[in-house]
C-alpha cells in the first residue's frame, strides 16, 4: 500500500468518524429538546418528571456538558421524596469531578441524613473534605465509616481506607493515632508483588512522619529502608531516607539520597529543595544552601520558615 493511499484512507476514516460524532451530537440535542418539551406539559406526572430529568442529564453527559448534566440530576433528586443511594453517588462523583466541592459536600451530607447506614455515601463524602483540607471533618467521616464497618463487614475496613484515614488524622496533628492507623493498613495489605508499591507508600508515610516529628527515629529509618527496597525508583522515599540520615547527622549519606530524590522526581518539590539546602548548610556549603533555599521559596513563596532560613544562610 502506497503512502498516498494510506493517507487517503486515514483521512477518509477521520472524516467518517467526525461525521458520525457530529450526527450523534445533533441527535442528542434533538432528544434533549423533545424531553424538555415533555417537562413543559402540565399534564406530565411528577414521577415521570424526575425520570425525564434523569434522561436529560444522561444526554448532557453523552455530550460532555457536565454543568447541564449536574443541573438536571439535581432536579431529578429534588423531585423525589427519597432518591436512591445510587443517585446521590452519581451526582456526588460528578460534582467532585468538576471540582464543585462545596456542592458535593452539601449533597452527600443530605444523602447521609437519608441513608445513615450507607458506607458508600460516607466514604465518598471524605473526598471533597480531604480536597478542601477540612481534616477534622474528614476524620469524623472516617470514624463513622469505621463504626459502620464493624457492623456491616466481617473484616472491617480495608488497607486503602485505613491509609487515607491515617493520613487525615496525621494532618490534624495526632501522630500517635495516625501511627496506629498506618499499622492497621500494613496489617491488612494482601500479600503479593502487585501490592509492593502500596506497602512502600505506607511504610514511607509512617517512617517520614516519625522522622519529621523526631519520634522513634531508628525504627522510622528501618521502615523507610524497607520502603526503598520495595520501591527503589521513588523520589519521595529517597527524600525520606535522606531526611532520616540528616536527622542522624550523617550528612554525606543524606546528600546522596536527597540528590537522587531530586533527580527522580518529574516535578520540582519544595520540600526536597529545602532538605537539600539544609544539608548543604550543615556540610559548610553556604552558596549551594542559598541556591536551593531560593528554589524552595520559588516553589512555596508564602513559606515563612523558608524565608527565615534563607536570611540565615545568606549572612556572611
Amino acid at each position: 500500500m502506497t503512502r498516498n493511499l494510506l493517507r487517503l484512507l486515514t483521512c477518509t476514516f477521520i472524516l467518517a468518524a467526525t461525521a458520525v460524532f457530529a450526527q450523534e451530537a445533533v441527535d442528542r440535542k434533538e432528544e434533549i429538546a423533545e424531553l424538555k418539551a415533555k417537562l413543559d406539559k402540565k399534564e406530565t406526572e411528577k414521577d415521570d418528571r424526575h425520570l425525564i430529568e434523569k434522561q436529560i442529564a444522561r444526554s448532557y453527559l453523552a455530550l460532555e456538558d457536565f454543568d447541564n448534566a449536574i443541573i438536571h440530576l439535581q432536579n431529578s433528586i429534588n423531585l423525589q421524596e427519597k432518591p436512591a443511594v445510587q443517585e446521590y453517588m452519581a451526582l456526588g462523583r460528578l460534582l467532585i469531578q468538576t471540582e464543585k466541592l462545596d456542592d458535593a459536600t452539601g449533597l452527600l451530607e443530605a444523602g447521609q441524613k437519608l441513608y445513615p447506614d450507607s458506607m458508600d455515601i460516607a466514604f465518598l463524602l471524605t473526598f471533597p473534605l480531604r480536597y478542601q483540607e477540612k481534616w477534622q471533618e474528614a476524620v469524623k467521616q472516617y470514624e463513622s465509616i469505621e463504626a459502620l464497618a464493624e457492623t456491616q463487614t466481617p473484616t472491617g475496613l480495608n488497607h486503602e481506607i485505613y491509609f487515607q484515614y491515617g493520613a487525615a488524622v496525621e494532618r490534624t496533628g495526632d501522630i500517635d493515632k495516625a501511627a496506629q492507623l498506618f499499622q492497621k493498613a500494613l496489617e491488612r495489605i494482601p500479600d503479593g508483588s502487585e501490592q509492593s508499591e502500596f506497602r512502600a507508600t505506607v511504610l514511607n508515610y509512617l517512617g517520614y512522619m516519625w522522622v519529621e516529628n523526631n519520634k522513634n527515629i531508628d525504627v522510622a529509618g528501618e521502615l523507610i529502608k524497607k520502603a526503598a527496597k520495595l520501591d527503589p525508583e521513588s523520589g519521595a522515599i529517597a527524600d525520606s531516607l535522606g531526611w532520616y540520615y540528616f536527622k542522624k547527622e550523617r550528612y554525606i549519606e543524606a546528600m546522596n539520597e536527597l540528590v537522587r530524590a531530586e533527580a527522580m522526581m518529574e516535578d520540582r518539590d519544595h520540600t526536597v529543595m529545602d532538605h537539600i539546602a539544609q544539608t548543604f548548610y550543615k556540610i559548610g556549603n553556604k552558596k549551594e544552601a542559598v541556591t536551593y533555599m531560593e528554589k524552595a521559596i520559588e516553589l512555596e513563596p508564602g513559606n515563612q520558615e523558608y524565608k527565615k532560613r534563607l536570611k540565615e544562610y545568606s549572612q556572611k
